[in-house]
């Protein structure tokens, strides 16, 4: 919409390649990874606690970008462990307003997965990476925040959060791409179950096994990668209606979305919002997902799907319920595909997000945004307000 954005962000596969949008910026070495961080030496340990607290290659990517680009705006998204908050002073020293899109919790707590504000981390699986997140929190919670001049939380249930301590931000809901096509499949055109996500215990896998393991007529599919990805590879070798696909492309994921009768979310953590439930719905598949988060708070907005108690007994309860019922299955469906294009649209999201630009700038004294430089430090695949 002719907006002059630049990326300052780690470099790896997906960037290399290009990606999905065009690229111009700085891509500095990324210092760590889910795979490469159980190997790393006590060397590489200390470097990555370096970076994590200020990364020189950011910082000069910044002022390279604030001397070259002359953004508007620096727009940031994840930057720890990677970026550090080096690029988000350089811009608050230079005049440049930073509008901060909260992800998770990282910058309420020492963990991102503590929607009570811990200063220590508990969550973390390994011992010395939650001694590097608590060790950083001050630093995100003090220096990182003074430099935000406006915050977006992906729903209602994270800003609050955020604001019981002491952050307030705007509301701006994650957006999906419609699908384009022949349309929504019918109930009589589809089969079975899909999970997709990061296999661990936060996103409730051994819930989705379990469900297999009771509804032993009805196929499963299990998408995704993590550490519980061995436990779900055994249990597909058990039970002949399981079915694990790891990690697939992402358009054979939706593929896989478009052709299921309904998609499970029983996340146990409170997960700030769902892209996956975003784009289950706008394909007419209801999702099942635990009363939890911003996730559940995106499946009763849109009206497509069934939020329940957490707890197996309630998953399983709902599935047969709306396989057993194609009037619910298909006024679930109908609502689902309906409620994401109004509520979750990529031209709402875009006009929503200029809003805020122009009332950012406006505090600042300047006009509205035609260059943006934008932050993100990867660590899995892209998000939706990266896109």
């Amino acid at each position: 919409s002719g907006h002059h954005v630049s990326w300052l962000a780690t470099r790896d596969d997906w960037t290399e390649a290009g990606g999905d949008v065009a690229r111009e910026g700085v891509f500095v070495a990324r210092t760590v990874s889910r795979a490469s961080r159980q190997r790393l030496s006590p060397a590489g340990q200390l470097a990555v606690a370096a970076k994590a607290l200020w990364n020189r290659d950011a910082e000069r990517g910044m002022r390279e970008l604030l001397a070259r680009h002359r953004p508007d705006i620096v727009h940031v998204h994840k930057v720890y462990p990677q970026l550090s908050v080096a690029p988000l002073i350089i811009a608050a020293r230079a005049g440049v307003p930073v509008v901060q899109t909260l992800h998770d919790y990282e910058l309420m707590a020492a963990s991102h997965a503590d929607p009570r504000g811990g200063r220590v981390d508990r969550h973390e699986a390994l011992a010395r990476f939650r001694v590097l997140n608590t060790a950083t929190f001050p630093v995100r919670r003090t220096l990182h925040a003074s430099a935000v001049s406006t915050w977006i939380a992906g729903s209602r249930f994270l800003a609050e959060r955020y604001a019981a301590r002491g952050i307030a931000a705007d509301v701006l809901a994650h957006f999906t791409e419609l699908p384009a096509g022949p349309g929504i499949a019918p109930a009589d055109r589809r089969q079975g179950i899909v999970f997709v996500g990061y296999l661990g215990w936060e996103k409730g896998v051994g819930d989705v096994l379990e469900l297999t393991r009771r509804l032993n007529g009805e196929r499963v599919t299990v998408i995704g990668d993590g550490p519980d990805a061995d436990r779900v590879r055994s249990a597909s070798d058990r039970l002949g209606n399981l079915r694990y696909r790891g990690r697939i492309d992402h358009a054979e994921v939706l593929t896989e979305m478009g052709s299921a009768r309904l998609l499970l979310a029983p996340s146990h953590w409170q997960e700030p919002a769902g892209l996956v439930a975003l784009e289950a719905m706008s394909l007419g598949t209801p999702v099942i997902a635990y009363r939890s988060g911003g996730l559940a708070e995106y499946v009763s907005d849109a009206g497509g799907g069934r939020v329940v108690d957490a707890g197996v007994e309630s998953l399983v309860g709902a599935a047969q319920e709306l396989l057993g019922s194609p009037e619910q299955w298909g006024r679930l469906s109908r609502a689902g595909a309906e409620g994401v294009a109004r509520r979750h649209s990529p031209a709402g999201y875009l006009s929503q997000l200029e809003a805020l630009y122009r009332r950012t700038l406006g505090g600042h004294g300047t006009g509205s945004p035609r260059r943006v430089a934008w932050q993100r430090g990867r660590r899995g695949r892209p998000g939706p307000s990266s896109r």
